[in-house]
């Protein structure tokens, strides 16, 4: 199966070789408030875990593309230059389409240190 035929995760069978750990965090920057999180995926299939967070925030995709699943569902596929909104509350799932994936996530953390997470990685 190829990253590009996946579109539930309820179907997924995990691509062999990669996994949902194959993310190099780049950087983590808290300015003003705004936390950054700059990752990069290096093998297209690469997951990034289910999870939630308490506050809405974005995801913007640098380089490559992105598939974003909401609830283990496909919610869009996003090419370089977008700014994908997340709404608080929602299990979400960012998998790269391509190689060398580059994002960052983009929080308000209200005064802490890190973004409020409801929910824990997990895939699937």
């Amino acid at each position: 199966m190829k990253p590009r035929d996946i579109f539930s995760l309820e179907d997924l069978q995990m691509l062999e070789g990669v996994s949902g750990y194959d993310v190099d965090t780049l950087s983590h920057h808290v300015i003003d408030d705004v936390y950054t999180k700059v990752f990069t995926a290096k093998k297209a299939g690469t997951f990034i875990g289910q999870h939630s967070h308490k506050y809405d925030h974005g995801t913007l995709v640098a380089t490559g593309e992105i598939r974003l699943f909401i609830d283990e569902r496909w919610a869009g596929d996003f090419a370089a230059g977008t700014m994908i909104p997340i709404k608080r509350g929602v299990k979400h799932v960012l998998m790269s389409l391509a190689d060398n994936t580059v994002c960052a996530c983009i929080h308000n953390v209200h005064g802490a240190l890190e973004p409020a997470v409801l929910e824990e990685a997990t895939l699937g």
